[in-house]
């Protein structure tokens, strides 16, 4: 038994979870063995500084045989980022309970380490629509070939939908054919996995086949095809319940765009080519024309001055870029690279997209615990309420992964910790989790590296995971039914049809229809159980609960089952589970009960 209990992760230590509003009163309860004689203690605020913002007494309230408890409350005005600790005094003198790795509190007389709190304006609300629902990525190029689009000069097509991505200088400039109305001819079979939302990559035009280099933020490429068969991508998605997510790529252009213009492709006068371009100062020339700033130093990259009034009105203007594609029905926005994207431009962006539609729904691609990170030297502030709703959740991505190398549930563990205690709930239950990306190696490659035997089966516990903690999964396409690649170009191959309705499929197909319980909404998450090779955790929600239970250990994992209403049926497999549920390894288990 831990002499000191606080950990904020948990409910019964802080009320309520994660980050705050601004000015909403908090509770922090906790409990210090009797064996400590402590005349005082004190709740410290802080910022980044660690310059003292409140300290507050904390007061004994209850005591029982083993422990004094203890509490207080706090609430902070000011949006910002903010950590505290605790300070005690004995007659050895002045002491700090301060977090261990694992967010539990621990006795120090030094201050090593803080717990963060995120405080937020809650008056931009989130989007309700991508509650509970999948996401499901789209490379429209690699998809499915639709109608016969005539081709630009000097594209390489392969001839075989079946051929390997070009890996040679040629990266990223070959093209296999894959279109909108591909897309639209296949919204069937993506309801059947019970896809809820499409995020597609660009599809603006752009010489390249991700897209990413864009040449025009106004046209749609002419090898995906039209603005018309765009909105009648929107509206045949909308007809099955599908929304779309688009890709907003603004801190860079394509050197081959009709505002730089290196290569003279397009009729207007770019800033590569003359000083007197009207585009001339949107970029970071060095030494004109040939030196200039650019994403992480590719050349095809050109970066763009974000501040610059008439590429910031292109981008949020009336007539803008956001106010076309927004029109068209799109639903919501991945902001690429969006810790390149000053604060200022993001709160600008989504001021513009709220004001048109306030269920838009806002992710930023952010690889790191994106609560406390630093960019460029700045803190970031992604979660104050004038930035994003959500981010891609790759800290859960690696400590998925992490959990079927090593068998070990402690990375996973902690980083739910990380998630519950620093992100705003209303954040968590829109995190974009994700498995495999345009940007990672493919979720079935990366179980077959650790076993190849046990694939499937990794496959399985990985995606779970991801269908069942908070947030919403995204499906990289073709992880579906098992697509093989490494880090691009190798992720980035063909969707082969001829898979569908394999065992990997039927598998996501089933995990669909367990989504769809309104638990996965928003239900409120719960450890149950983490040790060394076995973990379970509950969301609940109205009184109901559903348990999901994994063991990757080779000792059996039992767990007793208590519920007012019984018998209770095993999800996947419809067995009656009566008083416990034994698990052998790499068996997992999801049960529904009323508490």
């Amino acid at each position: 038994m831990k002499p000191i209990q606080f950990n904020p992760s948990y409910s019964f230590h802080k009320s309520p979870l994660g980050a705050l509003k601004i000015k909403e009163e908090a509770n922090l309860t906790f409990k210090i063995s009797r064996e400590y004689r402590f005349d005082w203690i004190n709740f410290i605020i802080t910022h980044d500084d660690h310059l003292h913002l409140q300290r507050i007494d904390v007061k004994k309230v209850h005591e029982d045989v083993n422990f004094l408890h203890y509490q207080c409350g706090f609430s902070i005005s000011k949006v910002g980022h903010y950590w505290y600790y605790f300070e005690v005094h004995d007659v050895y003198g002045t002491h700090y309970l301060i977090p261990n790795p694992d967010y539990d509190a621990v006795l120090s007389d030094e201050i090593q380490s803080r717990w963060f709190i995120g405080i937020y304006d809650a008056a931009s609300l989130p989007p309700q629509w991508p509650l509970g629902k999948i996401i499901y990525q789209i490379m429209i190029d690699r998809f499915f070939k639709g109608r016969v689009i005539s081709l630009k000069a000097g594209a390489i097509v392969h001839e075989d939908w079946n051929e390997t991505p070009l890996s040679n200088k040629k990266i990223g400039r070959d093209f296999f054919g894959g279109n909108i109305d591909g897309i639209i001819q296949k919204l069937d079979y993506l309801k059947s996995l019970s896809i809820g939302a499409l995020y597609l990559n660009p599809f603006f035009e752009a010489a390249s086949n991700h897209k990413y280099d864009t040449g025009d933020f106004m046209k749609v490429d002419s090898m995906f095809g039209t603005e018309e068969e765009l909105r009648h991508l929107v509206k045949e998605a909308n007809n099955r319940g599908i929304s779309i997510i688009w890709d907003g790529v603004f801190n860079h252009t394509g050197d081959d765009s009709l505002y730089f213009n290196r290569y003279h492709h397009y009729p207007t006068l770019g800033a590569y080519e003359s000083k007197d371009s009207p585009y001339y100062s949107w970029y970071y020339f060095k030494d004109y024309p040939t030196v200039y700033e650019s994403w992480w130093g590719f050349q095809n990259l050109p970066r763009l001055r974000q501040n610059h009034p008439e590429y910031r009105k292109l981008i949020t203007g009336d007539a803008g870029v956001l106010s076309k594609w927004t029109s068209f029905g799109l639903k919501g926005i991945r902001l690429d690279v969006v810790d390149e994207l000053e604060d200022e431009f993001v709160e600008a962006i989504q001021r513009k997209l709220k004001s048109m539609d306030s269920e838009q729904f806002i992710i930023g691609e952010v690889w790191e615990d994106a609560s406390t990170k630093c960019a460029y030297g700045k803190r970031r502030s992604y979660f104050n309420g004038y930035e994003l709703d959500s981010v891609m959740n790759y800290p859960l991505r690696d400590a998925i992964f992490n959990l079927l190398q090593t068998k070990d549930t402690a990375l996973l563990r902690n980083t739910m910790r990380l998630l519950i205690t620093q992100y705003p709930k209303r954040v968590l239950d829109r995190l974009m989790n994700i498995l495999g990306t345009h940007d990672t190696e493919r979720l079935y490659t990366m179980v077959s590296l650790i076993d190849e035997e046990k694939a499937l089966s990794l496959l399985k516990i990985a995606s779970l995971l991801q269908y069942t903690l908070p947030g919403i999964p995204c499906v990289y396409y073709g992880d579906e039914i098992g697509l093989e690649g490494m880090k691009d170009p190798f992720c980035r191959g063909t969707f082969k049809w001829e898979r569908v309705g394999n065992a990997i499929n039927e598998w996501y197909q089933t995990l669909g229809e367990l989504r769809k319980d309104p638990i996965f909404q928003e239900g409120i998450y719960q450890e149950k159980v983490f040790s060394k090779g076995a973990l379970g955790y509950s969301r609940t929600w109205n009184h109901e609960t559903i348990l999901v239970l994994i063991n990757m250990g080779d000792t059996p994992l039992e767990y007793p089952i208590v519920t007012s209403h019984p018998p209770i049926v095993e999800w996947f497999t419809k067995r009656e589970i009566h008083e416990k549920i034994i698990l052998s390894k790499y068996e997992f288990a999801v049960v529904r009960y009323y508490n």
